[in-house]
């Protein structure tokens, strides 16, 4: 008997108002650490730009989860291009993104930078952990010799 691993598909387990709930308590503890970094640490000047990029992540998450979910109702090779296609636009979008801050806000450009990229990272990890269930290993037994 041969087994064949194969990842199959299954419906969201998560929707859309569950998502949406979990990402702005996300943005907001991040909001809050950010403020509660400049308490204590003043020399870590907050900066609108902060709040701005978290604003802008958590639309850019709901947007790119919003189509992944799409895709996971085809067939896994759309749902393949859909993933390729969705972290394009994250990464070119957030790109424009800090180019366009950098530019407006001429000071403290590495500390932006640095902020940005750590948000990147954080929504990204978060769009993930919460896309992961709905994709599930399983083991399909195949009758063939």
């Amino acid at each position: 008997m041969k087994r064949e691993w194969k990842v199959i598909f299954s419906p969201p387990r998560y929707s859309m108002p569950k998502f949406l709930l979990k990402i702005v308590l996300f943005s907001l503890f991040l909001a809050f650490a950010l403020y509660g970094i400049n308490y204590i640490l003043p020399q870590f000047e907050i900066v609108p730009f902060y709040f701005v990029s978290i604003v802008f992540f958590m639309l850019l998450t709901i947007l790119v989860y919003s189509m992944l979910l799409k895709g996971l109702k085809q067939e896994s090779k759309k749902f393949v291009y859909a993933f390729y296609f969705t972290t394009l636009i994250r990464l070119f979008g957030s790109l424009l993104m800090l180019l366009i801050s950098m530019l407006i806000m001429g000071k403290n450009n590495l500390n932006q930078a640095v902020v940005f990229i750590i948000l990147y990272f954080l929504f990204t990890g978060f769009e993930i952990v919460n896309l992961f269930p709905n994709l599930r290993p399983e083991i399909k037994e195949n009758q063939n010799k």
